[in-house]
C-alpha cells in the first residue's frame, strides 16, 4: 500500500512540475508578445500634423541616397522561386525564406491604392511591365504619404523596404519608404 501511495505521489509531482513549466513558458511568451506589440505601437505612432507636399518631397530627396537595394530587380527573386518549383514543398519554403528581410529598392508603377482597416493604413500594389503579371505589395500610412490619396494609376514610384514574404507572383514588403 505504501508503494502505491509513493507511486501516486511521484506521478502527481511530475504532473504538477509539467504544468508549472508549461504555465511559465506560456506567460513568458505572452510577455514577449505584449512587449513586441507595445514596441510596434510606439514605432507606428505618427505625429498629428500633416506634412505638406513640399516637406515630403524634401524628406524623400534627403532619403533617396541612403541605402541602395541589394537586389536590383524582383525578377531575379521570381526566377529563383520558379526554378524551385520542382523541389519538395519544405525546400521551396526554405528557399523563399532566404529572401525575407533583404533590403530592396525598386521602381514600378502605381497599380492600386486601397484603404485597409483604418483610414490611415493603405494597401498599395505596384507593377512594372518588365515584371510580367507579377506585382509588389505593401502597407503604408496615408498620414505620411497623403499624396497617395490623389495619385493616378501608372504613376512612377520608387520603393525601398524589406522583403516580408515571397510567392510565385508577388512580393510583400515591410518598412517601406516611397519616392516619387
Amino acid at each position: 500500500m505504501f508503494e502505491k501511495i509513493v507511486g501516486l505521489a511521484t506521478i502527481l509531482g511530475t504532473v504538477i512540475a509539467i504544468f508549472a513549466y508549461w504555465h511559465h513558458r506560456k506567460s513568458k511568451n505572452i510577455n514577449k508578445e505584449s512587449k513586441h506589440l507595445a514596441k510596434e505601437k510606439i514605432e507606428n505612432e505618427i505625429p498629428e500634423n500633416n506634412h505638406t507636399h513640399t516637406i515630403i518631397k524634401e524628406r524623400d530627396q534627403k532619403q533617396k541616397n541612403i541605402s541602395p537595394g541589394l537586389i536590383d530587380s524582383p525578377l531575379k527573386i521570381w526566377e529563383s522561386i520558379k526554378k524551385a518549383k520542382g523541389l519538395p514543398p519544405y525546400q521551396r519554403g526554405k528557399m523563399a525564406n532566404n529572401f525575407v528581410d533583404l533590403k530592396v529598392r525598386w521602381k514600378g508603377m502605381l497599380n492600386s491604392v486601397s484603404p485597409k482597416i483604418s483610414e490611415d493604413e493603405t494597401f498599395i500594389s505596384i507593377k512594372n511591365e518588365d515584371w510580367g503579371g507579377n506585382f509588389i505589395h505593401f502597407y503604408v500610412r496615408t498620414s505620411v504619404y497623403p499624396e497617395l490619396k490623389v495619385m493616378h494609376e501608372k504613376t512612377p514610384i520608387e520603393i525601398e523596404g524589406d522583403i516580408a514574404d515571397v510567392s510565385f507572383d508577388s512580393i510583400k514588403l515591410k518598412n517601406v519608404k516611397l519616392f516619387y
